[in-house]
C-alpha cells in the first residue's frame, strides 16, 4: 500500500513500530478498509499438524503475491499428501465476508486472504 514503518526502541528494549505517517492512524484506518472489503477462506489444522509448516506449504503452492508474504520457511516434505489435500479443502472451502470472520474458529489453521484489486 506504499506504507513505510517507522521503528522506535522504548527504554525497556523492546521495539514500537508504527506507520511512518504524520498520523499513523490514517494508515491503519486504510489498511482496515482494504481488509474489509476482502474474503476470507481457513482451514483448521488437525491435532498434530503445525499450522506454519503447512502455511509455508500453502504460500508456495499458491504462490501469492510475493510482497504480502515475506515470510516464506520450508516446510516437511513427508507431509505431502496430507497437505495437498489440506491444500484442497482451503482453496475449496467457502469465502467469508469481514463480518462473518468473527465466526471463524480460533484454533490453528491458514487463513487466505483474497481480494479483487491489489493494495495500492
Amino acid at each position: 500500500m506504499g506504507l513505510t514503518l517507522a521503528r522506535q526502541q522504548r527504554d525497556n528494549g523492546n521495539w514500537r513500530v508504527r506507520i511512518d505517517l504524520p498520523n499513523p492512524l490514517v494508515g491503519e484506518q486504510q489498511i482496515t478498509n482494504y481488509l474489509r472489503t476482502g474474503k476470507w477462506k481457513f482451514v483448521v489444522c488437525p491435532p498434530g499438524i503445525e499450522a506454519k509448516d503447512f502455511q509455508f506449504y500453502a504460500i508456495q503452492n499458491i504462490n501469492p503475491l510475493p510482497i504480502l508474504n515475506v515470510n516464506q520457511g520450508t516446510w516437511n516434505v513427508n507431509m505431502l499428501t496430507i497437505y495437498r489435500g489440506m491444500l484442497n479443502q482451503l482453496l475449496n472451502c467457502h469465502m467469508h465476508n469481514y463480518n462473518e470472520t468473527l465466526n471463524i474458529p480460533n484454533e490453528p489453521g491458514v487463513y487466505l486472504f483474497i481480494h479483487d484489486n491489489q493494495p495500492t
